[in-house]
């Protein structure tokens, strides 16, 4: 019986310092990028996404900007296409071979295909046309750009697949404007690595996307706290998306609870873009939840009462 308990000790502990964990790696290239070519002075979200406030029937000209990154000519397609929520509600562009029924159809470009020298770039100016019917709020719809040499052969269902550039474009129409966000719920998941996320799930409950500043810590039970974690962000109106903060496990593992918070412009009057220190802000915490230890830890842990069992079978 003692050279049965020893075994047994002597085996767990040996399997526990065993353990490995998995990391992975992410990369990303492209030949040619795309940009808003007159951003709004003041507002740094024209910089990087095609912004207006038109009224039903007005117009408004805009301009995007090709660079090619390559040492050859290049000669780039592009279109106007609708948006698309995402599977987890985040903003996303349909395919250019979709059939087009709203802001896709409100641009007109000047050109569609275009050719542009190595290490050069060129700017394609388009017209917005918003519809007299268009209702009050956000319409979103997606300005493309593709590399003719990154099209892909077409696949079984006579679809051309590849890589694509995309910017959004947010044309809000005046009107009756709703800013709104609620929480739906806190997810706490453990990853591979033994690290935890803690993801605040919210609902944009109005007509405009917001652009929102998300914060998270988490304190323990017996004191403690980890660093605040913040992500700027922005939610698309009438979705719900969640946003993943990682925490690293502490050695020895614990008890803790985390404290989000959520703020945003709730000014209807403000567009998007506009940035003032009058911020609504909303908060929710979640309830005490175990964080396991590191595998040495562990090991530690479990030893100590192995240690007794093979300290008392002797």
């Amino acid at each position: 019986m003692r050279k049965h308990l020893q075994k047994m000790g002597l085996a767990l502990v040996v399997a526990l310092l065993l353990s490995t964990h998995a990391q992975l790696v992410f990369a990303a290239s492209g030949s040619i990028g795309i940009v808003p070519a007159y951003p709004q002075t003041g507002n740094q979200r024209s910089k990087g996404i095609f912004i207006h406030t038109l009224n039903g029937g007005d117009t408004a000209e805009d301009g995007v900007k090709i660079f090619n990154y390559t040492d050859e000519e290049r000669t780039v397609v592009l279109g106007a296409v609708d948006s698309i929520a995402a599977s987890d509600g985040s903003f996303s562009c349909k395919q250019n071979t979709e059939k087009r029924v709203a802001v896709g159809t409100w641009v007109q470009l000047s050109e569609e295909k275009v050719v542009i020298p190595a290490k050069s770039n060129v700017t394609v100016g388009f017209t917005i046309t918003v519809p007299k019917d268009a209702g009050p709020g956000e319409h979103d719809g997606c300005i493309t750009a593709q590399d003719t040499k990154n099209f892909a052969p077409k696949s079984g269902q006579g679809v051309l697949l590849g890589f694509r550039n995309a910017i959004r474009m947010a044309i809000t129409v005046p009107g009756d404007l709703v800013k709104k966000l609620s929480y739906q719920r806190v997810d706490i998941q453990r990853t591979d690595s033994g690290n935890y996320t803690v993801s605040p799930v919210l609902k944009n409950e109005g007509n405009v996307s917001l652009d929102v500043t998300t914060r998270v810590q988490l304190r323990g039970m017996f004191g403690g706290k980890s660093e605040i974690k913040t992500a700027n962000y922005p939610i698309i109106q009438e979705a719900t998306t969640g946003w993943p903060f990682e925490f690293k496990r502490p050695f020895w593992g614990g008890i803790y609870r985390a404290y989000t918070s959520v703020s945003y412009n709730a000014n209807p009057e403000d567009g998007l873009g506009v940035n003032t220190a009058d911020q609504r802000k909303i908060r929710q915490d979640t309830g005490y939840f175990i964080m396991l230890p590191a595998p040495q830890a562990m090991t530690v842990e479990l030893g100590i009462p192995l240690l007794l069992i093979f300290i008392l079978a002797s």
